[in-house]
Order: structure tokens, then sequence, then C-alpha cells
């Protein structure tokens, strides 16, 4: 994957990549003939002429940050010696306006499925898979 984003020129166009923390261990495929994520992240690094970085808090792991999508970011030097990642530029809810505990409506027209009242003289009723998994 790494490659196609080189070929197509997408990692090229970035200041820095940033990877997850992989937790792989020292798993080995009889196919992958010694290369490991290191070597991937210099040989990607060398190639697109950016910083990879690895070990991000963040993937398929169980202590997480969440990286939001679409914002951008900007990586700095930790105090330890590691490196920080702020964003910002992106869209966030506004946790006041919210409020899950009311009842959602029913909007008119939905009483016997999504094309509105089921046609005179007709005795069964038909819900859609939405409605009758609570959704409207």
């Amino acid at each position: 994957m790494l490659h196609t984003l080189y070929l197509a020129g997408i990692l090229q166009q970035q200041q820095a990549l940033v990877l997850g923390d992989f937790r792989m261990g020292n798993i080995r495929d009889s196919y992958d003939a010694g290369y490991n994520l290191t070597s991937v992240a210099q040989s990607v690094s060398r190639a697109a002429g950016i910083p990879v970085l690895m070990n991000f808090p963040f993937g398929h792991i169980t202590n997480k940050a969440t990286f939001p999508l679409g914002a951008r970011g900007r990586l700095s030097e930790a105090d330890n010696g590691g490196y920080r990642i702020t964003f910002s530029g992106y869209p966030t809810l506004n946790p006041a306006a919210l409020n899950l505990s009311r009842p959602r409506r029913r909007r008119p027209g939905l009483e016997n499925g999504i094309f509105g009242s089921a046609p005179a003289g007709s005795s069964s009723s038909t819900t859609t898979g939405s409605e009758s998994d609570g959704e409207q």
C-alpha cells in the first residue's frame, strides 16, 4: 500500500508519515525475506524524502489516541524525547446542543412504511428493515 501511495505521488505531497503501533513483535512470514517494519519506514522515508515516525498510539491496540479524519496535524518534539501531535481545523459537535435523552419524533408519512399509508382495503402492514430496527 505504501508503495502504491509513493507511485501515485501522494507521499511526496506530505510533510511526514505517522505510523501507529503495530505490536507485531517477531512475527515472520516465509515470504518476507527479513523485511521488517523499520526497513519499510526507512525505505519510504528515503524514497519520498519525508520523515516517517513510528509507534504512535493509534490503530488496533488497546490504549490508543483518536486521530480525527481530515484534520491538520502539527508534529513537535516532546520533552521526553518523543513526539507530540496536535490537531486543528476539523469539525466538532457542541456538547451542549446534543440531547440524546429525548425520543425521536416520527416523521409524517411513515406510519406504514417508507412510502406512506397502505392502500385502502389492504389488511397487511409492511415495515422497512430500518424501521423494525428502531431507525426512522
